[in-house]
Parts: structure tokens; sequence; C-alpha cells
């Protein structure tokens, strides 16, 4: 349908342009191509159609349904009533942009006409590809009394959410055709705010559709928003020598920029404590099957109005530190976080079942699981002693030491060795914490003792200062007849958290 020879899409555009989802997010490193993409998207996706509406060419190529569709609403030259809206935060972001554009329209359109005034291109069929942008926060009310089928921003970090939400409000239209392929699409590196929070931290990953139900309350009515967010990478750039040259150009950066624009990095900031010290590419890793004589603990920092968490750690032979489960927790009792506990250590094989309670007897939680009453009378540390969960005092030595033996171990690695410290990717927190905690403003020695991220800062501290006693000081009792039956799936270990008995 588009002369291969003036857009060849990657991979990972070709993906992008095919998603039928309402909205869409590209984003992540940077260099895949993502600005070239978005240019291009609206015109793979609408005025290809609008053209094969006018000519009544090219409709085998598309799926039959959408060519009945043409076949049976065509349109004459001027009549289409698509519109796509494209847009930065400024005009002058906008400049690169719209020279591609006039180096590449009009080999797609030998027709289409170009307004400087307008900032707006108008193709035969009457499509029109309007560059717009948002300076002032009130920018965005030069738009509403339009009409767009797709809205595209660049850089969408920039923009305010307000601007985002009255924008994508504009995206609609009666025409029988164009309805099906309306769309709002986004496009962005790796920042903070709004755009992260709405797409990208309900599943980091990516690729996951996610569904918000939207509802007539006068009729009861209801239909789906699906939203998506499609990370890239450099390497999705099918030009190999500019990937390995950039690169390279990206790696002699700051370990903040590295982070976001090589790695992808959603939670890196600038000044975080752990900036020079955390590469995502190397600590976080893959969840695989532990060997069942690898020592194990696991490290708790209570919270109940604000969060608690609880980590589990294993040490390998060379007593590097593997955090490969957490549970997360806020307004639960006590007793129910230690019936959870105990239900996840059951499932992982750590329970003695004639004895019920744990086996991991080397186990540290923050001392004032001591110092705080439960809900019937007992410290919170019996409470869970009551349930088979058992406790000792974590090792609370000043904070920038903790951080320090945390740092050294993100250090502790090499082209031969791993990393002495390394977390399993489905320890989502726990990597934010690293990523994302900053330096205490009153004193840089230390992590920020305000950060919502400090209790998983804390538990992480606790783990490396209870490893540095060593593999031996670890007691973790085994017992032939509670090993789990292969044969018996509920007895499993849990694939979802990375953890199971190896060989």
């Amino acid at each position: 349908m588009l002369d291969r020879s003036l857009y060849q899409p990657s991979p990972w555009s070709a993906k992008y342009h095919e998603t039928t989802c309402d909205v869409v997010l590209g984003g992540g490193a940077a260099g895949p191509g993502k600005s070239l993409t978005l240019l291009w998207d609206s015109i793979v996706t609408q005025a290809v159609i609008e053209h094969a509406r006018m000519t009544g060419q090219l409709l085998e190529q598309f799926p039959e349904w959408l060519a009945d569709l043409c076949k049976k609403h065509p349109i004459r030259q001027g009549e289409s009533e698509g519109h796509c809206l494209h847009m930065r935060r400024t005009m002058p972001q906008l400049q690169e942009t719209i020279d591609r554009s006039m180096r590449m329209f009009p080999k797609f359109d030998p027709h289409a006409r170009y307004s400087k005034e307008l900032h707006r291109w108008e193709f035969a069929s009457g499509y029109k590809y309007t560059f717009g942008h948002c300076r002032e926060s009130n920018s965005h009310e030069d738009y509403l009394s339009k009409q767009y089928t797709a809205l595209d921003l660049d850089e969408a970090y920039q923009f305010e959410e307000k601007q985002f939400e009255e924008l994508d409000g504009r995206v609609r239209t009666a025409d029988p055709v164009l309805k099906h392929v309306k769309r709002t699409r986004l496009m962005s590196n790796p920042a903070p705010g709004w755009l992260k929070d709405t797409f990208v931290t309900p599943e980091k990953k990516g690729n996951i559709v996610l569904k918000r139900k939207v509802l007539d309350p006068l009729t009861g009515e209801f239909e789906w928003k699906t939203m998506l967010f499609l990370p890239a990478t450099l390497d999705d750039n099918p030009d190999k020598g500019f990937v390995r040259d950039y690169k390279f150009k990206l790696l002699s950066k700051p370990a903040h920029m590295r982070a976001r624009y090589l790695y992808g990095d959603w939670d890196s900031v600038e000044g975080g404590y752990f900036e020079d010290d955390y590469n995502p590419g190397v600590h976080v890793i893959k969840p695989f099957k532990i060997p069942r004589d690898w020592p194990k603990f696991r490290i708790m920092d209570w919270g109940y109005k604000t969060h608690g968490t609880c980590i589990w750690v294993a040490l390998d032979p060379d007593e590097n530190m593997y955090v490969f489960y957490e549970f997360n927790f806020r307004l639960m009792k006590d007793k129910e976080v230690a019936l959870r506990i105990a239900e996840i250590e059951q499932q992982f094989g750590f329970w003695d079942k004639r004895e019920h309670r744990s086996r991991l007897m080397s186990s540290v939680a923050d001392t004032q699981l001591w110092e705080e009453r439960g809900d019937s009378g007992v410290s919170k540390a019996q409470v869970f002693a009551d349930h088979g969960v058992y406790w000792e005092p974590a090792d609370k030595a000043s904070i920038q030491r903790n951080a320090e033996r945390v740092a050294e171990r993100l250090r502790d690695y090499d082209d031969k060795r791993p990393p002495a410290l390394m977390i399993f990717e489905n320890c989502k927190k726990t990597g934010e914490m690293f990523s994302s905690i900053k330096v205490d403003e009153k004193d840089s020695l230390i992590p920020d003792k305000k950060s919502p991220l400090k209790h998983w800062f804390d538990v992480v501290a606790y783990g490396a200062a209870r490893a540095s006693r060593g593999r031996g000081s670890i007691v973790m009792e085994l017992h032939e007849f509670d090993r789990p039956d292969p044969e018996n799936d509920n007895e499993r270990a849990p694939m979802a958290s990375g953890f199971g008995y190896g060989s």
C-alpha cells in the first residue's frame, strides 16, 4: 500500500502501526526511530485508506471488512474528513519533523500541498495533517473546536495530563470508515509523572493491553477503553551501524542518562543515590530455579498506614545476594501479614508441616516489631511467632554504613564475575527503589529518609548486613519428608516468583 523505498517500518514500528488499541504509548530508549514512526503512523493507517476510497485502488490489499467499507463509502477528491494533529510541546521542537515531512510527503502524494500559515498538509483525498503545539498550559484550547481522527503527541511526557485528556477528547468522527481506525498515539523517552503512572507503572514490561471500563450511568451501557505501552529499545533500529555508534555515545553519559536513554528505565531519576552503582541491565535478571542448598532468608520492614515490605533472599556459593521475591502490604494487621508470609513459604517449600512453622530461622525484621504491641496485647514479633514465622532483630547500623554495604555489592562485579547483589525482575518495587531513591537533601551520604521508597531500601540494607555474616550463619532446616512432590502442582514453588527446587 505504501512505497517501501519511501518508508520501510522496522518490526517494532510495524507492530506500533498495527495495534488497534485506543491509545498507545511507544517509549523507552532513545534511537529506535520513535519520531519517524509517529510521523508516518496516521499516513499508514488513515491517509492510505482515504486515497483508496478516492481512487478505488489498493483495495485488494486491505482486510476484507475494510475493503468492503471503502467500496460502500467512496469519496471524491478533497472530500476526506480525516485529520491528524501531530504535536510537540513547542513549535521549534517540531522543526526537524516538519523538515522530514517536506522531503517525504510529496513523494507519498505528488498532489499534496503544505500551508506554512496553518502548518498543515492537505493531500489529494482531502486528508489533512496539521502540526501543532501546546507551549502554555492553556494552549490546548486553540484546538478544542476542531475534530480529529488521529492525535499524535511526540515526547508526550512534556504535556500536562489535562492537555492530553482535552485533546484526546477531540478524536472523534462520524465517518463510516474512519470511525473504525481513529487513534491516539504517543511517543516518549522515560520520565516521571502522569504518563509513567498511566501507561508504564501498571505493567512495566509493556505489551499488555490495559482496559478501563467506561460506563453510561443513565443507560447502564458500557464500553472498554484500551491502552497499551509498547517498549522500544535502541536495538529496534534496523541500522546496526547507527545502533553501535549511538550506544557508545550513550555509554559515555551520566548514569541517569544511560538508564533512561540506553536501557529505557522509567524509574531512573537525576540525583539518584545509587545512580552511579545501579545498572538495571546488569543487576535485574530473569528468574531462575535457585538450588535448594543455597541458604535463604527473609527480611521485613513493618508498615501499616505506610507501606511495609518483605523480601526473600538467597546466597550463592560466592555469597552473592539474590532478591528473588517481594511481598508488599499496607493496611494489613500483623496476623494477616504473618498468615500471608506463611502461605508464601508453604508454596515455596520453606515450611515444616509437622511443626507448623517456617524453616527460615535466620530471618530479620526492623526492631519496631519487638517494640510495638499487636492487637492481642503482645508484641508484633510474638504474633508472628505464634503463627510459625520467626524473626531476629535486624542489624540497624548507621544508615550510611548500611547504604555503603549495598553500594559495595552493586559495584562488586566485572566481566568474569556477576554482581554481588542481583534482583529478579518480578521484584518491581525493589528495582524501582534502586532507580528512583534520591540523595537526602540534608545529608549527601545517605538515601532520602523521607522517600516512600525508604522501606525497600531498609529491607535490602538489613539483608546486606545479614548476608555479611556469611552463609554458615544462616539456618535453614531441610527435611526429606517435606520435599514438594513434583507430581503435585499445589506443592510446587510458584513459577511466577521465579523460584523452585533446582537439581
